[in-house]
């Protein structure tokens, strides 16, 4: 079994298409769309939607 101390909750966040924006804009996403704050102690999964050519 895995313990982490410390993480409270993890997040699983699909199709986020704008990935290129960097940190910044992830965090934006986790704090303007979902309400929650990205410095709690929370993972956030980010998974794009994006097709390799």
């Amino acid at each position: 079994m895995l313990t982490i101390t410390g993480l409270k909750n993890f997040y699983y966040i699909p199709g986020v298409r704008d990935m290129c924006c960097g940190y910044s804009r992830l965090l934006e996403i986790v704090k303007n769309k979902f309400h929650r704050d990205p410095y709690n102690g929370d993972v956030f999964i980010f998974m794009s939607n994006h097709t390799p050519i």
